[in-house]
C-alpha cells in the first residue's frame, strides 16, 4: 500500500525541481510517512527510536520533516495558554498583539488580584507608539484570549506571509487545520544536520498541492535556528550547535548527528537517518543495545505501518522505557 494512503491526505503532492514537475516519488512519500509516524506516536514514560537506512539520505530529512509537521498540525490541541503564561517567572520576555494587530514586547512583573480577579502584570518594553513604552498593563484571565501572547518573537511581515502559505498547504493536505497551530509557541521537532548541506539540498525545491500555488520547501518547513527566540514550527541545528529545548521529535541526519543523541534524553521520540555507507559497526552496536532493552509494544499497538517500503529502504523501530 502507498505510504501516503496511511496519512489520509486530501490531495496529491507534486515536486517542482527547477522547471520539472513530477508526482511525489514513493521513496519521498515513505519519508513523509515516516516523519509523521515518528511524531504521531507518543507514549507516557516511553520513547520511540527509529532507524532509517537508505541508499542516499540527501533530501530524506527534508521529507521526514514535512511528515513531522503534518502530524503535529493534525494532533494540535488548543490548550489554554493562561495557565502557562500566568506561571512565567518575573522578568520573562513576552510578545503580544491585541485584536487590532499591533505588536508589543514586554517583561512579566507578576500577578495581582483585583476585585476577585487575577491579572497578569506586564511592563511594556516596545510598542507601536512611543508614549506606551514603559507603561504597565494588566490583563485578566477573562480577556486574556483577546490577545495573542507568545514567548517567541512573532515573525516579520515577509515571514508571516510564508507561514500563512505553509498553513494553506497544510489545509490542502489535511483539511481544516486550526490556525492557532501555525502561530502557537513550540516547534514540532528539531533537525540536527549539516545546515549548509541541508540548505543547499532544498534550494530550488518546491512542493505543489492540487489546486494551489507551489511553495518552496524551506517556507513549508517554517524553519528557525535553535536557540534563537524567533517563531518557528521546526528547529534546526548542527551537531556542535545549540541542542537545548524540548521537542516531540528529534531527527538526527547522518552519523555526526547520531553521535550527539545522548543530549536528547528528554526528547520523547527520535528518528535516525543514515545512508548505507554510514551504517557502521558503532551505530549497529547502539542499535543492538537498544533492541536488547526494547518493549514489545511495537507489534501490539501499531496498525498504521505500510505493507512494504521501496527497495533499498530499511527501517527498524523500538520502544524503550524511560524509567
Amino acid at each position: 500500500m502507498d505510504s501516503l494512503q496511511h496519512l489520509h491526505l486530501k490531495n496529491d503532492i507534486f515536486i517542482i525541481d527547477g522547471f520539472e514537475i513530477t508526482p511525489l516519488p514513493e521513496w519521498s512519500a515513505s519519508l513523509v510517512w515516516l516523519g509523521a509516524w515518528c511524531r504521531k506516536h507518543q507514549f507516557v514514560d516511553k520513547r520511540l527510536i527509529t532507524f532509517a537506512v537508505l541508499p542516499t539520505r540527501e533530501l530524506a530529512a527534508a521529507f521526514a520533516c514535512v511528515g513531522n509537521l503534518l502530524a503535529g498540525a493534525e494532533s494540535f490541541e488548543d490548550k489554554l495558554s493562561w495557565n502557562r503564561f500566568s506561571c512565567l517567572p518575573k522578568g520573562s520576555k513576552v510578545f503580544w498583539s491585541p485584536q487590532d494587530g499591533r505588536s508589543y514586547q514586554g517583561s512579566v512583573i507578576g500577578l495581582e488580584m483585583h476585585c476577585g480577579s487575577v491579572f497578569i502584570v506586564v511592563n511594556v518594553l516596545k510598542a507601536p507608539r512611543p508614549k506606551e513604552k514603559g507603561s504597565i498593563i494588566r490583563i485578566s484571565q477573562r480577556y486574556f484570549d483577546d490577545y495573542r501572547f507568545a514567548e517567541e518573537q512573532p515573525p516579520t511581515a515577509s515571514k508571516t506571509c510564508s507561514f500563512q502559505d505553509a498553513l494553506r498547504c497544510m489545509n490542502g493536505l489535511l483539511g481544516r487545520v486550526n490556525p492557532k497551530w501555525i502561530w502557537g509557541d513550540g516547534a514540532e521537532g528539531i533537525l540536527i544536520t549539516s545546515m549548509t548541506k541541508f540548505e543547499k539540498a532544498i534550494a530550488g525545491l518546491s512542493l505543489k498541492i492540487d489546486g494551489q500555488q507551489s511553495l518552496p520547501m524551506r517556507d513549508l518547513l517554517c524553519i528557525g535556528k535553535n536557540g534563537e527566540q524567533v517563531h518557528a514550527k521546526l528547529r534546526m541545528s548542527h551537531p556542535r550547535g545549540n541542542l537545548s529545548g524540548n521537542f516531540p521529535l528529534v531527527i538526527l541526519d547522518g552519523p555526526d548527528a547520531f553521535h550527539v543523541h545522548e543530549h536528547f534524553d528528554n526528547t520523547p521520540n527520535m528518528l535516525v537517518i543514515l545512508d548505507r555507507a554510514e551504517y557502521q559497526e558503532g551505530i549497529h552496536g547502539s542499535l543492538l543495545q537498544i533492541k536488547s532493552i526494547a518493549d514489545n509494544i511495537i507489534g501490539n499497538c501499531f496498525d498504521d505501518i505500510p505493507d512494504n517500503f521501496p527497495p533499498g529502504i530499511d527501517i527498524a523501530s523500538y520502544v524503550i522505557n524511560l524509567n
